[in-house]
């Protein structure tokens, strides 16, 4: 089933009206209060969009889409993408089912997004030889919805052409949409914010069983709650004290977000659980760096203070910092 979600339709309201998504955010409440509270915001902008004379639906089952008109449910999906990172291929049992799934992150002109390969003869024949920076298209593809974010995904119907002739995309639109930038003394509990600070502290990072498929915690059997038996895997979560100037936070980095921010391999990192001693180098190369990191921003009751989950970590520099700052010439 095709769903658009709230911020789907405020994007199409931005799009098509030009409205900023604060306005939309406030016509948005002031509906909600008109009809009682008897509907959701989602709900809310659905009605305004109609309002405004915007066919929500109209469009959707074309040939070619753009990473910014994915929409959860499409399937058929054909689209011409660039990678930009490769992950491990991962294998994973459930009790359907067992296999190796592969996983890029790509994207295009207008956004970016995660595609996941379950087909075993596209990631025999294509994924070992992806390069990121290659140009891949994408042929009967389907769209899911992942803790907010749009995925495609890649089946045995799905078709893979690496590099395909006269195909190119231009520079890459970061996932930055849902990020508001702000200093840390403004963070107010569940903000989805980007923040830029230099790291005051690292810590030693701690280590956890998971499912290879969907990253949680393993129960007490050993199984995922969601994936049932699956091959274990070890998991990194590591820590820092990054501080902007109006304030320093917490931040808690999973995954292959640790990996970018100790510019240490998965296999590097996994040492340190046997030798602490290890990471006292990666201490020393982490602390002064100046990070920007994209993420929620979690209120500590028992400390009284903001904390950080961070979702995209990169390393910038004054240039950089000034560079964003800058307006952009007409």
């Amino acid at each position: 089933m095709i769903k658009l979600g709230y911020n789907d339709i405020v994007n199409k309201i931005k799009e098509e009206k030009g409205l900023s998504e604060e306005e939309i955010n406030e016509r948005a409440n002031s509906k909600v209060k008109q009809l009682s509270y008897l509907i959701s915001k989602e709900g809310a902008v659905h009605i305004i969009a109609n309002e405004l004379g915007i066919k929500l639906y109209t469009n959707m089952f074309k040939k070619r889409y753009k990473v910014n008109e994915l929409i959860a449910g499409l399937r058929s999906v054909e689209i011409v993408l660039k990678v930009m990172q490769k992950y491990d291929i991962r294998e994973f049992k459930n009790e359907k089912r067992s296999g190796r799934l592969a996983t890029l992150f790509v994207g295009d002109e207008t956004g970016s997004c995660r595609l996941v390969i379950w087909d075993d003869k596209t990631i025999e024949n294509y994924f070992n030889q992806l390069n990121e920076g290659d140009v891949i298209k994408i042929l009967n593809a389907y769209v899911r919805e992942n803790n907010g974010y749009k995925e495609l995904h890649l089946g045995g119907n799905s078709a893979f052409v690496l590099n395909p002739e006269n195909e190119s995309i231009g520079e890459v639109m970061q996932q930055k949409a849902s990020y508001k930038r702000k200093t840390m003394e403004r963070l107010e509990a569940n903000d989805f914010a980007e923040v830029i600070g230099t790291v005051v502290q690292a810590f030693e990072p701690r280590f956890y069983t998971a499912c290879p498929e969907c990253y949680k915690k393993l129960n007490e059997a050993k199984q995922c709650n969601v994936h049932g038996l699956v091959k274990e895997k070890t998991m990194p979560i590591a820590s820092v004290v990054i501080d902007d100037g109006t304030d320093s936070i917490r931040v808690s980095v999973f995954r292959d977000g640790v990996e970018k921010l100790f510019k240490r391999s998965y296999e590097d990192i996994l040492r340190i659980r046997d030798d602490p001693l290890l990471f006292e180098d990666i201490r020393k190369e982490t602390v002064g760096k100046q990070i920007s990191v994209s993420g929620k921003a979690i209120k500590n009751a028992m400390f009284d203070n903001m904390e950080m989950n961070a979702s995209l970590i990169r390393e910038v520099n004054a240039t950089d910092i000034i560079n964003e700052l800058m307006p952009k010439s007409i």
